[in-house]
């Protein structure tokens, strides 16, 4: 398990390979989950409200029964290592995936204003 909590300088934070140029979806706040062809953004509560408190699990992991699934899909990662960033490019967590398309389920406990978020990944 991969674990952290974060103050974020905006109240978004991105999911794709570590290390690759990302391509952020066009419009990141048409929804809370947003998609482009290598890069998943997700929308959280702004830092004044406190962290954001991000959790990696294998799949097949049980969440929380106050976990909503806002995501399921797959994303490519050739290099096998995806990588969690905020919306300056730091990373905040990376974590190894199975193959060269990480299939990923989001969950979040506020579907409005997240401040828990939870990612199962077929890991290594």
């Amino acid at each position: 398990m991969h674990a952290t909590a974060r103050n974020l300088p905006h109240p978004v934070i991105f999911i794709g390979e570590a290390g690759a140029r990302l391509d952020a979806p066009p419009d990141t706040t048409a929804a809370l989950v947003c998609a482009s062809a290598n890069c998943l953004s997700v929308w959280a509560r702004p830092a004044f409200e406190g962290p954001l408190r991000i959790e990696v699990q294998p799949m097949g992991f049980s969440p929380a029964i106050d976990m909503v699934e806002v995501f399921t899909g797959l994303l490519p990662c050739p290099g096998s290592r995806m990588a969690i960033t905020d919306s300056e490019g730091v990373e905040i967590l990376t974590f190894d995936i199975r193959r060269a398309q990480a299939l990923l389920q989001l969950y979040v406990d506020d579907a409005a204003n997240p401040a828990r978020l939870l990612i199962l990944a077929e890991r290594r």
